[in-house]
């Protein structure tokens, strides 16, 4: 009697083994699916896009693994745990598609695939400006301004038709200087700024530092100095 028991047991668990157990997808332990988003993506430099999901998957173990075939333009990021689409493009990209796929826990990858075409077209600024982590920038002048003028000129200023631009923080200027060109991860100091014909001087911000002081950053080697806002420095206005 105890060895029919034993092999009832071991029976069942098997048996709950081979559904899913708890570890099945949000329909017990089917196999996974998914639905496909295969919409184009026709972008623009500075202008962030809106989330974008080229696969939901439906079923199978969790948690789920997105991943993609291609190179996804500058500026765009791409989640492996949601297989969510996010960014703000930096750069013009020419149409090309991409290959987007998904996998459960158990490695089972999902037959139905999104095959997505990205495209990012030029923002329609003059050459020189420079987009960085959604923020567009106007080349530093090469007059000079006291903080002041430098801030009625960012708020008067515009090009094509475009306003609203304004005098940047001391950590935009910062980040702009340290940024990465290529999104790459990999230090190359503000090349990002090279090759523009910018001034790469002291440049004002908006931050405050004392009564009737500003910070400036100087964009040759990312110094952060405070300016009398009497005094004359570079500026480059943002938005």
């Amino acid at each position: 009697m105890k060895a029919i028991k034993f092999v009832l047991v071991i029976l069942f668990s098997i048996a709950f083994v081979a559904c899913g157990g708890s570890s099945s997808g949000p329909n017990g332990g089917q196999a996974i699916t998914a639905t496909a988003n295969t919409t184009a993506q026709s972008l623009t430099v500075g202008t962030a896009m809106a989330g974008f999901q080229p696969l939901t998957p439906i079923d199978g173990a969790t948690p789920y693994t997105f991943s993609y075939a291609g190179t996804l333009p500058a500026g765009l990021s791409f989640s492996a745990s949601t297989g969510a689409v996010t960014g703000t493009p930096a750069a013009v990209y020419a149409t090309a598609s991409l290959f987007f796929s998904v996998k459960d826990a158990n490695n089972v990858v999902a037959s139905t695939t999104s095959t997505v075409s990205f495209t990012v077209a030029a923002s329609g600024l003059p050459a020189g400006y420079v987009v960085q982590d959604g923020l567009t920038w106007m080349p530093v002048t090469s007059t000079l301004y006291t903080w002041t003028n430098a801030n009625a000129y960012c708020a008067n200023t515009t090009i094509n038709g475009v306003t609203g631009w304004r005098q940047p923080t001391q950590t935009e200027l910062s980040a702009l200087y340290a940024a990465y060109p290529d999104n790459s991860g990999i230090w190359l100091g503000n090349s990002v700024l090279l090759g523009q014909g910018w001034t790469l001087g002291s440049t004002w911000s908006s931050t405050f530092y004392t009564a009737g002081s500003h910070s400036y950053v100087y964009l040759n080697n990312g110094s952060v100095i405070r300016s009398y806002d009497t005094y004359f420095e570079y500026v480059s206005c943002v938005r």
